[in-house]
């Protein structure tokens, strides 16, 4: 019996290897986003926590350069949590685009994985219209055996 082979078998599995390697790609790109979500938390606590030392600062007799230093420490951490987003925007911005690559990659071997399917759908009515006429063939065969032997079987040539 002859067994089906997709024509384009080799695509195919080029395009599910390159989708498996954009999808590493993607999860690269994810923890990323993650590291990047979690120092602009980080950045914002530390913030946070030294504005209100600062304001303790304020309320207490404290002399002016400890709280001009504590100051300039807030606005280094400001500097920090605008870099962290910007980090974060960036790499929110390169998830998005591998996302958007592994969709495209997906949508190929999909498309291809579709053909391949058809092709097969196809092979096997071919095979079960070949199959079909070797059967009737047989079954006339027999059927044309068993009428020539009801006439009386084989009727020989004369003899020269």
């Amino acid at each position: 019996m002859e067994r089906f082979r997709f024509r384009f078998h080799r695509v195919l599995e080029v395009k599910e290897r390159r989708e498996e390697l954009l999808r590493q790609q993607l999860a690269q790109r994810q923890r990323q986003l993650q590291a990047a979500e979690t120092a602009l938390a980080e950045a914002q606590a530390r913030l946070a926590a030294q504005r209100e030392v600062l304001r303790s600062l304020c309320r207490g007799r404290v002399p002016v350069e400890q709280v001009s230093r504590h100051a300039a420490y807030i606005e280094q951490l400001r500097r920090q949590v605008a870099e962290c987003r910007a980090e974060l925007d960036k790499a929110q911005s390169a998830f998005e685009a591998s996302r958007d690559r592994v969709l495209a990659a997906m949508t190929q071997r999909k498309g291809l994985q579709l053909i391949k399917e058809h092709d097969f759908e196809a092979f096997k009515r071919l095979t079960a219209r070949r199959d079909q006429r070797s059967l009737d063939d047989i079954a006339s065969r027999q059927a044309a055996k068993r009428a020539e032997a009801a006439r009386g079987g084989l009727k020989r040539a004369p003899l020269r």
